[in-house]
């Protein structure tokens, strides 16, 4: 369940590194690593980086969430999704894998959870990027309790997870 690096923000990700990668998808989640939980608004930076990654890399967004709450992301990007996608449950990274018509070993899952994002990633052989979470103040209860579990692991990986090409 080991990412392959650790990012302290989505913009902070190299699209360079991405494609010494041999990446050609992303799959994106909201909550956290797009936006706050609690917020509809995408900081510009944000918004930015992913502009720029379309360009390049076919981007979906997966999410556990509803519909309702992945539009507040979804449309201002004009990204495809997947709700409800029980992450980490392997079906739904493989139905964006289909969707977006590339190969699993050639997607990046980036996302502030290793319970879902990463361990899903990693069970279907996609790279995986932990991303700091924007607003862990404002997580749900389970969240808060998962976010001290991934810390301990976090600290207790030695090897570099520099951004560095």
């Amino acid at each position: 369940m080991k990412p392959d690096k650790i990012a302290e923000s989505l913009e902070s990700i190299p699209l360079s590194m991405l494609e010494t990668w041999g990446i050609e998808g992303i799959i994106l989640d909201v909550d956290n690593t797009i936006l706050p939980r609690t917020s509809d608004t995408i900081a510009q930076s944000v918004e930015n980086w992913i502009l720029e990654a379309k360009k390049q890399f076919q981007i979906i967004i997966v999410s556990n969430n509803s519909r309702k709450k992945i539009k507040r992301a979804s449309q201002p990007l004009q990204l495809a999704y997947i709700p409800w996608a029980l992450k980490p449950i392997r079906y739904y990274f493989l139905k964006a894998s289909r969707r977006i018509h590339v190969e699993p070993s050639k997607i990046c899952v980036i996302g502030d959870q290793l319970f879902t994002d990463v361990k899903g990633a990693k069970a279907c052989k996609m790279k995986a990027i932990w991303v700091q979470p924007l607003e862990p103040g404002k997580d749900m209860i389970w969240t808060k309790k998962r976010r001290k579990k991934e810390q301990f692991w976090i600290q207790k990986w030695s090897c570099d997870f520099s951004l560095k090409i």
